[in-house]
């Protein structure tokens, strides 16, 4: 609001509110006591005469108030109240300069917080349609001031600053006085006004009209109600008010929003540590399904998780204001001083542009349903199919409908068809198979690492899932898309926010995964025994650590050396690792410290795990040590297959020919 917006108001206000002394009632009854007998002490007769006269001023008869301030300044000469009294009274009858004079005599008297309250109160009474002079406010506000120093809680004084306030147009000393009056008088009328001015000028119009009903209620009058609360609803706050305004509530949404993250790592972190607590537990069921605390923590890990997905997405719109506000920011910044850095500004506006568009590329991912590998035919694979069949039974779910080979060593298990099909328990259950694990394993542990793989089945762990993945595959597009624009930096709100989210998203989403992993681990464990099971994954394990050495020492033997590679699996390179350093990683991968942001919890642990659940006499198989190999009578075809998907990503990735013969 302008300086003579506020002045208006002042003047409004001005002998309603400040004619008379307003405060707590006690307070001022008191304070008129005091007076009282200080002047009784001196003169009974005076004492008599000014408490006639304050009545009379009370009641607005200034003429007879006067007659009677005089006699008694007759009856004690030079007393300080009375000269008070009688200047207070010719201000009201107008006379201004006689009431100045009076009033400076009784401060020079005595340098009392009454006396320098009643000459500030003085020097701003001006005739009608006269404001008062900037150096009669100036000295009006340092009495007024002084006067509160002296006399800290009585409220008259405050009011009167207020009004000096208004008319300065000093919201800060406005707000300062309406502050202490709401403490030491919160149920007088003017302290209603004030705050309902002050809240006006902060931006609040509902609180200020909420405290002007207040100060109707108390006694202001309809006509002065109906004018302020126009007026007051005209206020525009000042800039600096609606700046500071507009930083507290991006302060408050932006602590909300981080103390949210902060509520929901923690929220991971407690699950992670009764999770890992939770391996050492002996289940009662002699089954994977989660029960008793095991169903808990599955129930729980999934609303928190869900939570985390639907933070992000929420998150989204005040991480894309943040980043318009720095780069508009910065390049009104460069407007204001004049000088426009050309560098500068188009890094800000690069900065800026690359990152609203890798936001918004990131909500607008659309992937293709390919399909996740090799597809084989189960047809043909009749005892691959009886198997997977066989498996599926002992675990008590339906089995898969396809196998995909591919040329790692993954072995996982998935389910396409969309949320709708997994719910309806129609959606296609596929096995992802990697040929490169399945050299030297025996159907034995093949059998339980499946036993494994059908755990999440039956467990549910691959129906619905479609948020987190949604929201992992938005992560790593946003991210993609800020590294390659160049806008990867600590100073993007964005690339902070991917780094801090990041963190806990992989928190809460491995936790879930070591959860499924552990109950996985006992479906196979119950299912095929613990031996087994510790056998098939000490397998995978050792494949995974062979084969992608082999693997690249292959490729570029075959790259520089010109050589035709028809098929990966049976090419033996002259360099790679020795089968002690093999060796030695396996047992690195089997003792590696666990990490919160694992998916799996350690083999070590796992291998414990299942070696303490009650063991059962399962019947085993006349063909547990056959080779898995065994299963597939076109191993060659397959090999040679799987070789020219590699082939083919080379080619289609780093523009390299390999030939399939010489």
């Amino acid at each position: 609001m302008t300086r003579s917006g506020l002045l208006r108001m002042a003047l409004a206000f001005a002998v309603t509110l400040t004619s008379a002394p307003a405060g707590a009632q006690d307070t001022q009854q008191a304070r008129d006591a005091r007076i009282e007998a200080e002047l009784r002490s001196q003169s009974p007769e005076a004492e008599s005469l000014y408490v006639a006269g304050t009545a009379a001023y009370v009641h607005s008869d200034f003429s007879s108030s006067l007659v009677l301030m005089r006699r008694a300044g007759q009856t004690l000469p030079g007393n300080a109240h009375i000269m008070r009294g009688e200047g207070l009274t010719l201000l009201a009858l107008g006379q201004r300069d006689s009431a100045l004079d009076l009033i400076r005599g009784a401060l020079a008297r005595a340098h009392t917080a009454d006396n320098l309250a009643a000459l500030a109160y003085a020097l701003l009474r001006t005739p009608p349609g006269v404001t008062p002079v900037p150096a009669d406010l100036h000295l009006a506000a340092s009495y007024c001031d002084e006067a509160i120093a002296l006399d800290p809680t009585y409220a008259w004084h405050r009011i009167l600053r207020c009004e000096i306030a208004l008319m300065e147009g000093n919201v800060e000393a406005l707000r300062t006085q309406v502050k202490t009056l709401r403490s030491i008088a919160p149920d007088s009328l003017a302290t209603h006004v004030f705050a309902a001015i002050a809240e006006a000028v902060d931006g609040r119009p509902k609180r200020a009209k909420d405290e002007l009903e207040a100060a109707h209620r108390l006694g202001l009058s309809d006509s002065l109600y109906r004018s302020q609360s126009e007026m007051i609803a005209r206020i525009q706050p000042p800039p600096a008010v609606r700046a500071r305004r507009v930083a507290e509530l991006g302060g408050l949404i932006i602590g909300v929003w981080l103390g949210l993250m902060a509520v929901l790592l923690l929220a991971g972190i407690a699950l992670s540590a009764a999770t890992m607590r939770n391996i050492t537990r002996i289940p009662t069921s002699t089954q994977g399904r989660a029960t008793g605390l095991d169903a808990f923590l599955r129930r729980l890990y999934g609303a928190v998780l869900w939570l985390t997905c639907g933070y992000y997405y929420v998150s989204i719109p005040l991480v894309t204001l943040l980043v318009v506000a720095l780069a508009g920011g910065l390049i009104y910044t460069f407007l204001v001083i004049g000088h426009v850095p050309i560098k500068l500004f188009a890094i800000v506006a690069v900065f800026g542009f690359g990152t609203l568009l890798a936001i918004a590329r990131s909500l607008f991912i659309r992937v293709k349903d390919q399909e996740p590998g090799l597809k084989l035919n189960l047809e043909a694979h009749s005892r691959l199919r009886r198997v997977l069949d066989q498996v599926a039974e002992r675990i008590g779910t339906r089995p898969v409908d396809n196998v995909y080979m591919t040329p790692g060593t993954e072995v996982a298990v998935l389910e396409r068809g969309g949320m709708l099909g997994q719910l309806r328990g129609t959606s296609e259950r596929c096995l992802i198979l990697g040929a490169g694990v399945l050299d030297g394993m025996q159907l034995g542990p093949f059998r339980a690492v499946l036993g494994h793989e059908y755990g999440h089945f039956s467990n549910r762990d691959t129906a619905g899932g479609g948020f987190a993945l949604g929201v992992r595959r938005s992560l790593v597009t946003m991210a993609l898309h800020i590294a390659r624009s160049g806008a990867a930096a600590w100073y993007n709100p964005a690339w902070l926010f991917l780094a801090g989210f990041h963190r806990v998203f992989l928190r809460i989403s491995q936790g879930a995964s070591r959860l499924q992993e552990i109950l996985a681990d006992r479906w196979a464990s119950f299912s095929y025994g613990a031996a087994a099971f510790e056998a098939g994954l000490l397998h995978v394990i050792e494949a995974s650590v062979r084969f992608e050495p082999r693997m690249n020492a292959t490729l570029r033997e075959v790259i520089e050396g010109k050589l035709p590679l028809a098929n990966l699996y049976a090419f033996r390179p002259t360099t790679g690792p020795s089968e002690a350093e093999i060796q030695q990683a396996v047992e690195a991968v089997l003792a590696a410290k666990p990490s919160p942001y694992d998916s799996h919890p350690r083999p070590a642990d796992r291998f414990a795990m299942v070696h303490a659940l009650p063991a059962e006499d399962l019947e085993r198989s006349t063909d547990d040590e056959d080779a898995v190999w065994s299963l597939f009578p076109d191993r060659e075809e397959i090999e040679r297959s799987l070789t020219e998907l590699v082939r083919t990503s080379i080619r289609a990735n780093h523009g390299i020919e390999i030939p399939v013969s010489a």
